[in-house]
């Protein structure tokens, strides 16, 4: 079980459906995401690193993976440059705040 949702959340990333390893079913990438914050919070708060870790996820949730953003600029223009772009420069917010919005559950 452990293959296969390994497989599917490097098949479709951050947006699609993995294995919810606990139950065996398909689920959201993002609802996994979330349950997976719940259950490691306690640890993350008492070391500090809530914040960061779920300003993480967000921001992957919300950005996609290196790999999907990286496709996604090669499929803009067609240019390995660009995929070396997306690679090493990441698009800040283009007002400056955190571009990751709070971990929707069940879309």
């Amino acid at each position: 079980m452990l293959r296969a949702a390994y497989w599917l959340a490097a098949r479709h990333g951050a947006a699609g459906t993995g294995v919810d390893v606990r139950t065996g079913r398909p689920a959201a990438q993002r609802d996994l995401a979330a349950d997976l914050l719940a259950g490691a919070g306690p640890a993350l708060r008492e070391s500090g690193d809530a914040r960061s870790v779920t300003r993480g996820v967000r921001r992957l949730l919300a950005g996609g993976t290196g790999a999907e953003r990286q496709r996604a600029a090669h499929r803009r223009r067609d240019r390995l440059t660009d995929v070396v772009d997306a690679a090493l420069l990441p698009e800040p917010a283009a007002d400056g705040t955190d571009p990751a919005p709070p971990i929707p559950r069940g879309t």
